[in-house]
């Protein structure tokens, strides 16, 4: 026959130390355990998203069809989802600025969809597109930087009013165009005055 079914293997080459191998036995079926609870909230997580997603593609099917109370459900429902979502993925600034777009988009868009297609991948696209949109924005924003000059300007004028708060001496924009040495200054003189000219 075949030569390797001829042959024997020493298992004693493979075998672990006594102990090893139980512990080895033990920690292999806690790690799956593990895994299997870790796995348990992701299908509970997939399936409140299934549900979600039919949930809201009836409610866009209503509102394709002229429902407005269906579409007004839709976006509460779709705004609090944006709003958890952007959430852990933006600042809060630009969280909120995200929402809004995502919500802008999803309604200009919302002829687009086609009720036959599921409605979370739709929705759930959109929204990943926009969250990339504001993350190049916020790397093209970190790129720019103020020139040397406008910096040292805008610090000496700062230095310089705090002295002059601190001293005492600053006065409002308005008060200093009213005061009386600013009003010799821009007036005409009484003498032209009276002659009429």
């Amino acid at each position: 026959m075949n030569s390797l079914h001829d042959k024997t293997f020493d298992t004693s080459t493979f075998a672990l130390p006594s102990g090893a191998g139980i512990a080895a036995k033990r920690r292999s079926a806690s790690d799956f355990g593990v895994r299997r609870r870790r796995a348990a909230p992701a299908t509970l997580q997939s399936e409140n998203w299934r549900r979600r997603s039919e949930k809201w593609r009836h409610l866009m099917v209503a509102a394709q069809g002229g429902e407005s109370r269906a579409y007004d459900q839709l976006l509460r429902e779709l705004d609090a989802w944006l709003r958890r979502y952007y959430g852990r993925r933006l600042p809060s600034p630009v969280a909120e600025d995200a929402r809004q777009d995502a919500l802008l988009a999803i309604h200009t868009k919302r002829h687009a969809y086609t009720p036959s297609k599921p409605f979370g991948p739709w929705v759930a696209a959109i929204a990943r597109y926009k969250w990339i949109d504001h993350i190049r924005d916020a790397s093209r924003f970190a790129s720019l930087s103020l020139p040397d000059e406008i910096m040292t300007v805008n610090i000496h004028r700062g230095l310089k009013k705090l002295a002059a708060l601190a001293a005492g001496d600053a006065v409002t924009p308005t008060a200093a165009a009213n005061s009386p040495k600013s009003l010799k200054e821009h007036s005409v003189p009484s003498a032209a005055w009276s002659r009429g000219g």
